[in-house]
């Protein structure tokens, strides 16, 4: 799930949550496709066949992180790299200006909100650009690391490096706790 050492802490996809996931795909698949041996008309076959279709690309969707161990971020001294994207986007410790961990629905998110400033488009991410010309001269640019996909243990120490390297790169972020319902 998570590899680290002293300066750099790598979040990749959790394989227990991973499976589990998978496994109620793979059930929800056989259930539509058990549906071709019932004697009812041809549409409905055709639905869940069509239904199983795309269960079978959300099930590859959701384990190609797993298969190809790919880094999902990196913590580091340097600051927040986001690899989700298409392109990485790396935010640097002095622009992150809040880490919080709040409720969403069914699960918890990490939100790391960085703004700041935006002097010299060229050398910002797209992202970031984007915002920029949104928002007048203030960039915002946020990184959401969903609960749903990491079980609780690994999740909130995500989260602890976040706040452990955040208050060590920079002082003046704002972390924001509500432990209230993970515990």
């Amino acid at each position: 799930m998570t590899q680290q050492n002293n300066r750099q802490y790598k979040v990749t996809a959790d394989p227990v949550r991973i499976l589990i996931i998978d496994i109620a795909y793979v059930l929800i698949i056989s259930g539509l496709l058990s549906i071709l041996w019932v004697k009812t008309i041809i549409i409905w076959k055709i639905f869940a066949v069509f239904f199983a279709i795309l269960f079978l690309v959300l099930t590859w969707k959701t384990s190609k992180p797993l298969i190809t161990n790919k880094t999902l971020y990196l913590i580091n001294d340097q600051g927040v790299t986001d690899y989700t994207q298409k392109k990485p986007v790396t935010i640097p410790w002095q622009l992150i200006k809040k880490i919080e961990l709040v409720p969403n629905n069914a699960t918890y998110q990490i939100g790391i909100i960085a703004f700041d400033v935006i002097t010299d488009q060229k050398k910002t991410a797209k992202q970031i650009q984007n915002n920029y010309s949104e928002n007048g001269n203030l960039a915002i640019y946020s990184i959401i690391i969903d609960g749903f996909k990491f079980r609780r243990k690994p999740f909130l120490a995500i989260y602890n490096e976040l706040k452990r390297q955040g208050i060590i790169y920079n002082p003046k972020i704002l972390i924001n706790e509500q432990y209230n319902l993970l515990s």
